[in-house]
């Protein structure tokens, strides 16, 4: 089920804008910076507003004047995608700490909605490609 939250822009309208996919550390902090630093036009996907970092990205969306919209989805499939407005999106980063959902969504953002949306994802460290 995808819910969102107190609108400012219809979210599929907004064009040019960052998406943000995770609800994670990286995400506030992109969301953050997109928003102070560059003046850019956010949408944040999270799983849920009451985990430590939604709850904060939650509090960023309810400032008067910030640009960060959110939506709520447990999962970017392709009509949250195409809620967040993918498909004119300037950039799509995806920050969920789960690979394959990453990656299940690079592969629908880029193959069925905007094939030229650049990405953008956290790597994780694993110890396996970790040198001694």
């Amino acid at each position: 089920m995808t819910s969102t939250l107190h609108l400012r822009t219809e979210l599929g309208l907004r064009s040019q804008h960052m998406v943000i996919c995770g609800d994670d550390g990286l995400a506030h902090r992109l969301a953050v910076e997109l928003d102070a630093v560059c003046g850019e036009a956010v949408t944040v996907v999270l799983r849920s507003r009451r985990d430590e970092y939604g709850a904060e990205i939650a509090a960023l969306h309810r400032e008067p004047h910030s640009p960060i919209e959110l939506l709520v989805s447990a999962h970017p499939d392709e009509q949250t995608l195409r809620a967040a407005g993918v498909q004119r999106a300037a950039a799509l980063a995806l920050t969920y700490r789960d690979d394959q959902v990453n990656m299940t969504a690079a592969l629908m953002a880029r193959g069925r909605l905007n094939p030229g949306v650049p990405l953008s994802g956290a790597a994780p460290l694993r110890r396996d490609r970790v040198s001694p």
